[in-house]
């Protein structure tokens, strides 16, 4: 039987934004839904070497989406 340091597969995926999603400081999240963890959230964080915003999410969820949120975080735009 394999440890459970073998059973957790994670994915990294990678964000790369337009000017427009880049505007007024926005944050940048992955909700994923649709398999055996239910909902899950993860924030994206910037890497500069790469110039991408980046995320490693648990490989178990089907469905991926990526969302910003505006710096006054009364909005909230979807990417599918």
């Amino acid at each position: 039987m394999l440890s459970d340091s073998f059973s957790k597969i994670e994915t990294i995926v990678m964000l790369i934004p337009n000017a427009n999603w880049k505007q007024d400081n926005a944050r940048f999240a992955v909700y994923t839904f649709g398999g055996a963890l239910g909902e899950k959230w993860y924030d994206m964080t910037y890497d500069e070497s790469l110039g991408v915003y980046i995320a490693v999410i648990d490989n178990v969820n089907p469905n991926i989406i990526f969302l910003f949120f505006l710096s006054n975080f009364r909005r909230c735009f979807l990417h599918v």
